[in-house]
């Protein structure tokens, strides 16, 4: 998803779900959307609720461009139904819009104005022929459910053995490797557990020696 239409689109797809969560096919009725370019804010209202027209719409998503124009919005577009194989696509909105350049492309602003930027950004939303025809409402609600605890549920990984030390006073003529090698450890996991940038010690160090 695109960083303009992405947001948008999750909390309009959760807002669907929560609709279809109380019994009702759902819709997104209107959508509405403005650009203040001196904040570079996205404002925008959607409405969602019970549909009327007896479909049950899925899901919304939306590609566009800056600046690229009608051919690199329907460029994107088909690669985007491709993703939602299993629902009809349903055009909701044409964001078309000259927006003034406040910033660069890198994000830092303009001390002046010059010229506008063209955004295009293209809504659809999809419905489940399925849904009345085979299949009904409740068993796509229980699926989404069912695929919602998958998503949360976590794999337990096996936790890392505790890291136990012994105190160590560094005394004339040692070096990182006679420790080492009189504690059965490694030069590095010395170097690592006190936080050394070299192996050079002193006399009367103290050193964490890890077991």
């Amino acid at each position: 998803m695109d960083g303009f239409g992405g947001f948008l689109n999750d909390k309009i797809n959760a807002g669907l779900a929560e609709v279809r969560s109380q019994g009702f096919n759902s819709d997104l009725k209107k959508l509405y959307i403005q650009i203040d370019p001196s904040t570079l804010t996205v404002y925008w209202t959607a409405v969602v609720g019970p549909s009327l027209d007896g479909r049950c719409y899925m899901s919304v998503d939306s590609r566009g461009s800056a600046g690229g124009g009608l051919p690199a919005v329907q460029k994107q577009c088909p690669r985007m139904h491709r993703l939602h194989s299993n629902l009809v696509p349903v055009k909701l909105l044409e964001f078309n819009d000259n927006v003034l350049q406040c910033y660069n492309w890198e994000g830092e602003k303009l001390d002046t104005v010059t010229r506008a930027i063209n955004i295009q950004q293209h809504f659809y939303k999809y419905y489940d022929p399925q849904i009345g025809n085979g299949t009904t409402l409740a068993e796509v609600v229980q699926k989404e459910k069912d695929a919602e605890m998958t998503s949360l549920m976590v794999v337990s990984k096996p936790t890392a053995p505790a890291v136990h030390y012994r105190r160590y006073t560094v005394k004339s003529g040692d070096t990182l490797s006679q420790i080492a090698q009189k504690h059965n450890t490694t030069v590095s996991r010395i170097a690592k557990a006190n936080n050394l940038r070299s192996y050079v010690i002193r006399v009367g160090q103290n050193l964490k020696i890890p077991n």
